[in-house]
């Protein structure tokens, strides 16, 4: 891929950039590139005829607002999520988005959607982004949400642009909701026979209203290329609370000492021996589905190679297949859909025996992503979508590469 990149360094300039860029044969794309530009070399970005801009935020890093007791910071998206996570430790706040890669930025998280294995505890990351500011069609400029939570008639629109991978515009500005930073955290390493003990244990834990901030079914794949599973819990709080909760946990995995083993890290720890855990995927495939079929799922995939190392989010419905590259990729989606329509025939049309809908979404790099959704409703989402990418974008400058549809 060949590509102009831009880098403006405030608003006006962002804005400048994309009224002068905005035309019918402009693909315009957008992230916190500075330090990763050369990784896009390679990416087929299937732009056509159109000439790619990426437009590189790494400049727009400033915090507008941020009032502790409000909870609340204003900043700009090219902010690195390592120093975001700074600022907040001087005031013992946090934003619950554990990425320790050098060069994240939040840009990239909101374009993704992805808020890691702490959403168990704080919820989607969607919860967490209380507005935003986007920049869109012919450099005009929205404020979507704001920086208090407010019920909401109609769409919420910076729910769609989180996650929307750049589809609808440049989100350049955010609210994000905060959290007190506990005193104390700790991590459980559970390793059992396989998943089904794991998965039956993470149901027990889920159930018995213990706290977590981290519940995560989590592969791994040793030198002879054997699969096998861990369950990764995570608490905290005081360091009382944590005391107290750690014991409960111990003694609920103790009723299954016979089938699964207990090992104690710290967060650093944790990220040294599962940096999966703390790192973001460039090629990836998303599948949200029931409980029930997420184990029948983990169980078809067992017996196949070549579908890449699988993550499963148990609380939000969240499993995930991270593929070395676009071959794996290709093979673990034909896995998925063979089985999403093998457990469809089986239950008489339905996708799903207890979800009225599954959803794939397939990613190669920050950029081009692809969702399709087996349904058995009537409400087609994705002509919704349509509609709301064509207001934004009338020439279809944002977001090459990216579609929502249903089938």
């Amino acid at each position: 891929m060949q590509a102009i990149i831009d880098k403006p360094g405030d608003k006006t300039e962002l804005l400048d950039l994309i009224k002068s860029d905005y035309r019918e044969d402009a693909a315009i794309f957008c992230g916190g590139l500075e330090a990763r530009a050369a990784d896009f070399a390679g990416i087929d970005l299937d732009t056509s005829s159109k000439k790619a801009a990426l437009v590189d935020l790494s400049a727009l890093n400033k915090v507008h607002e941020h009032i502790p007791s409000d909870m609340v910071i204003g900043v700009q998206t090219g902010i690195l999520i390592s120093e975001l996570s700074a600022i907040l430790a001087e005031h013992g706040q946090l934003f619950p988005v554990d990425l320790q890669e050098r060069d994240c930025r939040l840009i990239d998280v909101i374009n993704r959607g992805d808020g890691g294995y702490l959403e168990q505890g704080y919820g989607y990351l969607r919860s967490s982004i209380l507005g935003v500011e986007l920049v869109y069609e012919g450099g005009k400029n929205v404020r979507l949400g704001g920086r208090v939570v407010k019920n909401v008639t109609g769409f919420d629109l910076t729910k769609l642009v989180v996650g929307g991978r750049g589809a609808f515009g440049i989100p350049h500005f955010a609210y994000l909701r905060l959290f007190a930073r506990p005193e104390a955290t700790l991590n459980f390493v559970l390793e059992g026979r396989g998943a089904a003990d794991l998965l039956f244990l993470a149901s027990k834990l889920g159930a018995c209203g213990v706290p977590l901030t981290a519940l995560e079914l989590v592969e791994k794949i040793n030198v002879a290329q054997n699969y096998s599973y861990v369950l990764i819990v995570q608490i905290g709080g005081t360091r009382l609370h944590v005391a107290e909760i750690s014991k409960q946990i111990r003694l609920l995995v103790n009723q299954e000492k016979e089938h699964v083993s207990i090992l104690e890290l710290s967060c650093e720890e944790l990220a040294e021996a599962y940096p999966v855990m703390v790192r973001t995927a460039d090629i990836s495939l998303e599948v949200s589905l029931s409980r029930a079929s997420a184990s029948a799922l983990i169980d078809h995939l067992a017996s196949f190679a070549e579908r890449g190392t699988l993550r499963y989010r148990q609380a939000m419905g969240r499993l995930f297949l991270d593929c070395p590259d676009a071959s794996t990729l290709a093979n673990a989606a034909h896995l998925v859909g063979d089985f999403l329509s093998s457990t469809k025939r089986k239950t008489g049309g339905n996708a799903l025996a207890e979800f009225d809908q599954a959803i794939v979404g397939k990613s190669v790099g920050p950029f081009i992503f692809s969702s399709s959704a087996e349904r058995t409703g009537d409400a087609d989402i994705a002509s919704v979508i349509g509609n709301l990418r064509r207001t934004f974008d009338p020439l279809a400058c944002f977001g090459q590469g990216v579609t929502f549809h249903g089938r």
